[in-house]
């Protein structure tokens, strides 16, 4: 320890001796810890911070790739590869999907742009997150004529007041009427890595 100290007096009487050479010593040293800190940040938020949900180590995300130019690369898919893979599956408990949509909401004053996810009838299920208020999407409601929505929560207080008796209540999303049938948890977010998601909705439409 008393040779540390001595270091350190040493080492602190040369940089006073040549406060240029200090100053240079100083902002190489700050800038590299700098950026690092900005590295670490972005890797720790991308690849290693857990989803905010229970068991997220169990959640598996699943792409389906096509073979272009000889290189595998990201493909859209349908609700009815979705479904294959929902009936085939032997490895997950279970399977959801989900895809972003928007609608323009009316009836509530002047028309509104609403960021939409369209999920399958268990995927809050899977993520094990369920609304404070009413209820979450029943697997019938995945087929034709099951025009349901849940609200975010921030949506609920902006655009409904926080009013508890939203649910039931229909709105028109781009032409059709839609039932709100719950709100979800305040902060709850999915995806969880995008723009804030004003509502969810089922495939009915696409099935």
């Amino acid at each position: 320890m008393h040779r540390v100290l001595q270091d350190l007096r040493f080492g602190f009487r040369t940089l006073l001796k040549s406060r240029g050479f200090a100053l240079v010593a100083i902002a190489t040293l700050a800038l590299g810890i700098g950026a690092n800190t900005a590295m670490f940040s972005v890797v720790y938020n991308v690849l290693l911070r857990p989803l905010p949900f229970p068991q997220p180590e169990r959640l598996v995300g699943i792409e389906m790739m096509t073979a272009r130019h000889g290189a595998p690369m990201p493909s859209s898919s349908s609700y009815p590869d979705f479904k294959d893979v929902r009936d085939r599956n032997h490895s997950f408990t279970d399977v959801a999907a989900h895809s972003n949509n928007d609608y323009t909401l009316t009836g509530l004053g002047e028309p509104l742009h609403v960021s939409t996810e369209v999920v399958s009838a268990g995927f809050f299920k899977i993520l094990e997150v369920q609304p404070v208020l009413g209820r979450g999407f029943a697997p019938e409601e995945d087929q034709p004529g099951h025009h349901v929505i849940v609200l975010s929560h921030d949506f609920w207080t902006r655009r409904f007041n926080s009013d508890r008796g939203v649910l039931g209540r229909a709105v028109t999303l781009s032409g059709r009427s839609y039932t709100v049938i719950g709100v979800m948890p305040e902060g709850f977010q999915f995806p969880v890595r995008s723009r804030a998601i004003d509502l969810w909705t089922t495939f009915s439409k696409l099935t």
